[in-house]
């Protein structure tokens, strides 16, 4: 008499377990979710950074003046650092309703506001988190192209 037997042994079962495991080891590593989180914040800096010039430009086309005292660049920049700390400007910039006050709220941390000497218009730049934004980065800390550490939304 021959019985037929159903169902998985445990060894088999393990086996599966085991591949199943090392393929989502796999998956986790290729997704590297911690660098998804930091280019995530890095696109959410990218995009308070456009708002925020855009706010400038709109408040520049009302008053024809910038919401700050250009200073005097160095020999060989191309950018006047005009505010690491861009709160003063947010005030002058809800005050005047040019920006919402939901922008204002938003964390600028690490921002700094640069006059492009060559045309006056402003942008905005940050220091990356992620591979991906730091790849992209084109200016050093004094707002000289040519440099790996800022991002900058013009």
């Amino acid at each position: 008499m021959n019985i037929i037997k159903k169902g998985f042994t445990l060894i088999e079962l393990l086996i599966v377990i085991v591949i199943i495991g090392i393929l989502a080891a796999a998956v986790i590593t290729a997704i590297n979710p911690v660098e998804q989180i930091k280019k995530a914040n890095d696109s959410g800096k990218m995009s308070t950074a456009n708002e925020l010039v855009n706010a400038i430009n709109i408040y520049y086309t009302t008053t024809l003046t910038y919401p700050w005292t250009t200073g005097v660049p160095n020999p060989g920049d191309t950018a006047v650092l005009v505010s690491s700390d861009p709160d003063g400007m947010l005030t002058t910039l809800t005050n005047t309703k040019d920006i919402k006050e939901t922008l204002a709220d938003r964390d600028f941390t690490g921002m700094q506001i640069w006059e492009v000497s060559t045309d006056g218009a402003p942008m905005v730049c940050f220091p990356p988190d992620s591979d991906a934004y730091l790849a992209k980065a084109t200016y050093d800390a004094l707002g000289r192209t040519g440099g790996t550490s800022y991002i900058c939304a013009k």
